[in-house]
C-alpha cells in the first residue's frame, strides 16, 4: 500500500477493527466514481464487482446523485411514512406483478429479519434450513456453518446464541438429496427454507435448474415457506429477477441491495 492508505489503515485497527479487518482484506476506500474505486493515496481500480452488486448504474451516477438531491430538498426524514413508498411500490409491482404487498426497510438486513419473522408467525414454526455457500449477511440467526452429520450447524462467530443456532439447519448448496434427508427429519418444524438462487460465496455458481425446483417441491412439501434472496439477483438476471428466470414461485422474495441501488 502507498503511505496514506497505511496510515489509515493502522488507525483503524485501533478505532474500527471491522474496517480494518476489511481493509486487510481487501481495500479502505476514499471515494468512487462510474466503475472505478479509489484508495486514500488516489490509486484507482476498476471495480468489476460493482460494489458487490448493488451499484448497478455504478458510483455516483449523475442520474442517481440528481435524484437525491431533488429528494432532500423536500426535508424527508426517517420517523414518518413517505409518499415516496407508495411510488416505489408501484414500480415494485410492475416487475413482480404476483407479489405484494410490499415491505420497505432501510437495510437488508432488517428485511431479512421481518421476513423470517414473519415466516415463523405464519407457520407457527421456528426452525430454518439454510444452504451452506450462500450469502449471510449480518442476519444473525444465519451466522452458522455445518457442523457433524449433514444439517447440523455450529456458530460461524463468537457470542451467539446457542439455543438460536438450534434452530438452524445447513446444507450443502446444490444438493436436494441432503436437503430432503433433513427435511424429513425436522420438516414438520420448519418454518422457511432461505434459499440463494445463485451460489455466491465461493465464486459465481450457476445452478442447476433441477435442483431448484426441488428445492421449491421439498419445501412444499413439508408446509415451509421458500424464501428467495434475489439481494444479488433481483432485476439482473431479468426485470423479475432470478424467480422469474427459475419459474420458482418463491413465497417471499428479500430484494435488499439490489433494489436500494448501493
Amino acid at each position: 500500500m502507498a503511505p496514506r492508505a497505511d496510515e489509515l489503515l493502522a488507525q483503524a485497527q485501533g478505532l474500527v477493527p471491522l474496517a480494518s479487518h476489511r481493509g486487510e482484506q481487501g481495500l479502505l476506500l476514499a471515494k468512487a466514481q462510474g466503475c472505478r474505486v479509489y484508495d486514500a493515496d488516489n490509486v484507482g481500480l476498476v471495480d468489476l464487482t460493482a460494489g458487490g452488486g448493488s451499484c448497478l448504474l455504478g458510483y455516483a451516477n449523475q442520474y442517481v446523485l440528481d435524484a437525491i438531491r431533488k429528494a432532500t430538498t423536500l426535508g424527508l426524514a426517517s420517523g414518518f411514512a413517505s409518499a415516496m413508498e407508495v411510488e416505489v411500490a408501484e414500480a415494485l409491482a410492475e416487475f413482480l406483478p404476483t407479489y405484494r404487498p410490499f415491505v420497505l426497510t432501510s437495510s437488508e438486513t432488517e428485511a431479512f429479519e421481518l421476513a423470517l419473522r414473519f415466516c415463523r408467525r405464519h407457520t407457527g414454526r421456528l426452525r430454518l434450513v439454510i444452504f451452506d455457500g450462500n450469502r449471510t449477511g449480518a442476519v444473525e440467526a444465519l451466522q452458522v456453518v455445518p457442523g457433524g452429520p449433514v444439517g447440523l450447524s455450529l456458530p460461524k462467530i463468537a457470542g451467539l446464541l446457542p439455543d438460536l443456532m438450534r434452530t438452524v439447519r445447513v446444507v450443502p448448496w446444490g444438493n436436494a438429496e441432503a436437503l430432503a434427508r433433513v427435511l424429513d427429519e425436522v420438516g414438520v418444524d420448519t418454518a422457511a427454507v432461505v434459499l440463494d438462487p445463485i451460489a455466491s460465496n465461493f465464486g459465481v455458481i450457476p445452478p442447476d435448474p433441477h435442483f431448484l425446483t426441488r428445492v421449491r417441491e421439498l419445501s412444499r412439501a413439508v408446509g415451509a415457506l421458500l424464501v428467495l434472496d434475489e439481494t444479488l439477483t433481483g432485476f439482473r438476471l431479468d426485470r423479475g429477477g432470478a424467480n422469474q428466470v427459475f419459474r420458482l414461485e418463491a413465497d417471499l422474495l428479500v430484494l435488499g441491495g439490489a433494489l436500494g441501488g448501493g
